[in-house]
């Protein structure tokens, strides 16, 4: 299973299992416009994402493509959740709000790795596969989140501290080329240079 539908899973698993608090949830109708920020008080967001809407059953109702989404709902108790990038973010849906004055928080951040060698030249390298993990403080990896092909990725992660580890492609079985933990901040786009040998 692919980071991103794993992703996905977890995201609508805890959508389901999630208790039923009275205050999390209202009996709505009507249009519902779902909006999304990478932190609180970002900007709204604009362009493709997952975005669902659940019902108190937690099945998923109604699906869109892109934030802002629009929902023409019946009467019922309503969840909404956007997936964006590799981040997520889940909340009650509460008609009568004005569009974007209830976005959803993501409190996530935006991070490029790159290689570099000892001297702080760019790398050379060809054909890297990019992993990355949530980080566990042993030497044992966390849960792959993200992984990419290309030589100098970009991901949108939820805050926190993640482990990366760089591999030649192909080579999933050999020791990595370099590992190295980063922090995610909300609101923040970061560059991490990865030294290698």
């Amino acid at each position: 299973m692919k980071p991103r539908s794993v992703l996905l899973t977890t995201l609508l698993v805890g959508l389901a299992t999630a208790p039923t608090v009275e205050a999390a949830q209202n009996t709505v109708s009507g249009n519902y416009r779902v909006d999304a920020v990478m932190t609180e008080g970002g900007a709204l967001l604009q362009g493709p994402a997952e975005v669902y809407v659940l019902d108190a059953g937690g099945e998923v109702v109604a699906r869109r493509h892109a934030v802002p989404a629009v929902f023409d709902l019946g009467t019922g108790d309503f969840t909404a959740a956007v997936v964006y990038g590799h981040a997520q973010a889940r909340g009650a849906i509460e008609l009568g709000t004005k569009p974007g004055n209830n976005p959803l928080n993501l409190e996530a951040g935006e991070v490029r790795l790159d290689l570099i060698t000892r001297d702080g030249k760019r790398a050379r390298l060809s054909d890297v596969s990019w992993r990355v993990y949530r980080y566990r403080r042993t030497e044992d990896l966390g849960t792959e989140v993200a992984e990419s092909q290309v030589k100098r990725p970009e991901f949108i992660l939820d805050a926190g501290w993640y482990e990366v580890v760089v591999r030649q492609a192909g080579a999933s079985d050999s020791p990595p080329t370099a590992r190295h933990v980063i922090e995610v901040e909300s609101g923040r786009r970061q560059t991490y240079n990865i030294e290698v040998d």
